[in-house]
């Protein structure tokens, strides 16, 4: 049986099209295996593999190294006006910052 030139055109433009796509399934199967395998080999190591699990490994900062007193400040200061003021400001009154965030105490850390 002769195959008609049609015929031939439809199956190589078929074999051109489908080629990339299996090509892609392939790839895509064997990087996922490749990432479940890394995945596993960090939870050996003992490498937080989420956020939470992550989060647990930092130990809080002590108030007078922690920033977020001036940062908090800034908030309700930088609507006043000039930001580089307000962080002058902060930075000039760092103990009063931190007696705020203790609750009076300056040195609570």
């Amino acid at each position: 049986m002769k195959l008609s030139k049609k015929w031939i055109a439809i199956c190589l433009v078929t074999g051109v099209v489908s080629a990339p796509i299996v090509a892609v399934a392939v790839n895509r199967a064997a990087s996922s295996r490749e990432f479940e395998r890394e995945l596993r080999l960090a939870q050996t190591e003992g490498i937080p593999l989420t956020g939470e699990a992550y989060a647990a490994l930092i130990t809080p900062a002590k108030l007078e190294k922690n920033a977020a007193p001036y940062y908090q400040r800034l908030k309700t200061v930088r609507n006043k006006g000039d930001l580089g003021k307000a962080q002058i400001e902060l930075l000039l009154n760092r103990e009063e910052a931190v007696a705020h965030e203790c609750g009076g105490f300056a040195d609570c850390g």
